[in-house]
């Protein structure tokens, strides 16, 4: 499999929850997740792969401060 699904975030913006659950009640309603999941299961299979369940991260990356939990209880230069 060659083709990769990505966002990248520094170009595109994230789907809104609502969207995304939108688009889910709509894979839902057609019995197409299944079908999905078997299109993604062969293809990892035959590259030697499997896969028991996926997970979703939300997540925001923020600067944070040093630790000064060092020897000295000074922030790192």
């Amino acid at each position: 499999m060659s083709d990769l699904i990505s966002i990248d975030l520094a170009i595109e913006s994230m789907l809104h929850a609502t969207s995304l659950l939108r688009f889910r009640h709509i894979l839902e309603k057609h019995a197409l997740t299944q079908r999905i999941s078997e299109e993604i299961n062969a293809s990892l299979a035959e590259q030697g792969l499997f896969m028991r369940e996926g997970t979703i991260v939300d997540a925001t990356i923020v600067a944070a401060a040093l630790s000064t939990k060092n020897q000295a209880k000074q922030r790192h230069p």
